[in-house]
């Protein structure tokens, strides 16, 4: 256990070992990144004492599909652009965890079909965070093209952001019945670069909020020119409203907004990223932001409110997979919710390489690791 103590907080960080080794695979899927998961019972939160959870879906973006040698390199294999994975209950049972991609083309899963992905030609989905409620999953999932001139590993632009709405059932997800629509949450001026759904926070009764008050929370990422951080950007909108684009609000600061150009940047945030409410423990009342950037160290701020204000950045646990060399790089760090419990926060973290050759040599690295954080007031 290691442990951090700042801005009156006693953090404690231990690895979880056996979430890594849930997706330490060699056939099939062997590796990916992205990794959200939701509850499909729409309960955002840990499981009651003595129940099993109900069902996950895992959300997962760039995935390796093929076989693993048993030098650990990879063979027979291809690259598709988001996979997905079903899990009964809450523990890390591999006998209970379903990989799913698509039978047809490369294997993707979801391929964009607006009006907006045909006219811009070739693109793919980038699927972000995701939640479920009344009888539906939603996730917002960026439009990506193909950028030549960016650099080794970052040879991709955003454009565009869409919404993908599944029917759910007693068996599961509907995935041959979901609906794709664009969505008008990605905005560029000459400030800067906007768009949402980097997470969802449901502060609503049937997601297990400790305060709920009926709104979607949906977290954004704001690049200002210039400036390397991602900054952190909040809407909201009823929850009945979600599917209803007019009726979002953005908040600037002060106030909320019908206009997503009032959004305002809250601090550092990330490109994905978690916003829980607390219920449990010193941190009941408070609101957990937990990322990192494509960096070494997994930060948490904590918050007064879903738009904060959010206390500084608290480094909580530093990647080792960068000291192994190959050019590895950790990113994109989250909390889950629906697999914690109330005493422990189960966080991910994203392993990749800027080396195509090092991906390929060495399954082991693209693949998501998990720690478990508590937290308590000093």
């Amino acid at each position: 256990m290691e442990t951090v103590e700042a801005a009156g907080w006693r953090i404690g960080v231990r690895e979880a070992p056996e979430w890594d080794a849930l997706f330490k695979r060699r056939d099939g899927w062997t590796g990916s990144d992205g990794i959200y998961a939701v509850a499909l019972s729409g309960r955002e939160a840990p499981p009651s004492a003595g129940t099993a959870g109900g069902r996950q879906v895992f959300i997962f973006g760039d995935t390796f599909i093929g076989h693993v040698d048993e030098g650990g390199m990879r063979c027979n294999f291809r690259m598709v652009n988001n996979t997905l994975a079903q899990l009964d209950g809450t523990a890390p049972d591999p006998t209970a965890l379903r990989f799913l991609w698509s039978d047809e083309g490369d294997g993707t899963f979801f391929t964009p079909s607006t009006p907006q992905a045909r006219a811009a030609g070739a693109c793919w989905y980038w699927l972000q965070d995701g939640f479920a409620q009344d009888g539906y999953l939603y996730m917002m999932p960026m439009l990506i093209a193909r950028r030549p001139d960016g650099l080794p590993g970052f040879q991709f632009r955003d454009f565009a952001t869409c919404l993908i709405k599944v029917p759910l059932d007693n068996s599961g997800p509907q995935w041959a019945r979901h609906e794709q629509v664009d969505a008008p949450f990605f905005d560029v001026d000459e400030r800067r670069k906007l768009f949402f759904g980097a997470a969802f926070m449901p502060h609503t009764a049937q997601s297990g909020a400790p305060h709920p008050d009926g709104y979607i929370y949906t977290y954004g990422r704001y690049h200002g020119r210039g400036d390397g951080e991602v900054k952190l950007a909040v809407a909201r909108v009823e929850s009945a409203a979600f599917e209803d684009f007019a009726a979002w609000r953005f908040w600037n600061g002060a106030e909320w907004s019908r206009r997503i150009g009032d959004a305002a940047p809250l601090g550092r945030g990330g490109p994905e990223l978690s916003v829980t409410p607390a219920a449990h423990g010193d941190l009941r009342g408070h609101y957990l932001l937990v990322s990192m950037h494509v960096e070494r160290d997994l930060y948490v701020r904590i918050g007064d409110s879903p738009v904060g204000p959010f206390g500084p950045r608290i480094d909580i646990y530093h990647t080792r997979e960068p000291d192994i060399g190959k050019e590895i790089y950790t990113y994109n760090a989250k909390a889950h919710p629906t697999l914690s419990t109330p005493s422990e926060w189960l966080v991910s973290y994203n392993v990749n390489a800027r080396s195509w050759d090092s991906l390929v040599e060495d399954a082991d690295i693209y693949r998501p690791r998990f720690l478990w954080v508590s937290i308590e007031r000093r």
